[in-house]
């Protein structure tokens, strides 16, 4: 259970440490533009409570709203069974005095709703569809644990991001080399001197797996598994499973190049213990 658990968590770190880094490494400008402060009305302690999400006015909502400035705070939400609701407060009404005093911006009828003792009646003015109108408003106490917060809310326009392409390799159960490998590309194979332009590159060996026991080195070029030709990591993994068998333990033939000779070893396969590499691929 504790190697399957370690496992687990490092293939999420791995997944989250790359998707992390292709974010990163876009070079996209996020733009940020200034939009109206946005306030949830919810108080506790000793405040009173009324129930609401306001925001303030701005020119624009002066002119959608029918009023002849910017002093207010208009509703943009009212909690259900609140001091608000009950009162008959509605969405898009527009508070314009909180017990006899002018309101000029959600801030300051924030500092009078929590001045108020709960429990209290307060007249609130507030115009609806450019009619003025006094509700009557009962306050109560502000529910346990909840608090006054006044966010700034800006509008982020954040372009596309283009996730660069990985390679991922799941191989649970699968029979293993033990290595680190990659496509090779024509100009390298001919470099290395094979013949057939194709095949996969050993990056690395781990100790104590079947590459190493068979005698596989990094800079190695594996061609083929027993008949099969090997021209990808694909290739590779699938010439593996074909030749595997279903026992524990399997010998398939590895034809490689090295030093621009061609050479073929004997390898025990086993199955695999990794669960994912990125982004080299492994086999």
């Amino acid at each position: 259970m504790k190697r399957k658990l370690t496992w687990g968590l490092l293939c999420g770190l791995t997944l989250l440490l790359a998707l992390a880094g292709a974010l990163f490494a876009q070079r996209s400008r996020v733009v940020v533009r200034p939009e109206t402060r946005t306030m949830f009305f919810n108080t506790d302690g000793d405040g009173a409570r009324l129930g609401v999400r306001l925001s303030d006015v701005t020119a624009e909502k002066m002119k959608d709203f029918k009023l002849s400035g910017e002093d207010g705070a208009v509703v943009n939400e009212v909690e259900e069974d609140s001091p608000a609701a009950r009162a008959g407060l509605k969405q898009n009404d527009v508070i314009l005095q909180f017990d006899g005093e002018r309101v000029r911006s959600t801030a300051q009828l924030r500092r009078m709703v929590q001045e108020t003792p709960p429990g209290r009646t307060v007249a609130v003015k507030i115009s609806r569809d450019g009619a003025a109108q006094t509700l009557n408003v009962k306050l109560e106490a502000a529910f346990p644990g909840q608090r006054l917060r006044e966010f700034e809310m800006p509008r982020v326009d954040v372009p596309e991001i283009r996730m660069p392409e990985m390679n991922f390799d799941f191989m649970a159960g699968g029979p293993r080399l033990g290595i680190s490998a990659d496509d090779l590309t024509k100009q390298l194979a001919q470099n290395l001197g094979v013949t057939q332009g194709s095949g996969v590159l050993v990056l690395e060996v781990n100790i104590g797996s079947p590459a190493e026991k068979a005698g596989i080195k990094a800079g190695d070029c594996i061609t083929k598994v027993g008949d099969e030709k090997v021209e990808s990591v694909g290739d590779l993994h699938q010439a593996l499973e074909r030749n595997s068998g279903s026992e524990e333990k399997q010998e398939v033939r590895v034809t490689l190049v090295r030093d621009h000779r061609e050479q073929t070893v004997t390898v025990q396969l086993e199955p695999s213990r990794r669960l994912m590499t990125m982004p080299r691929r492994t086999t």
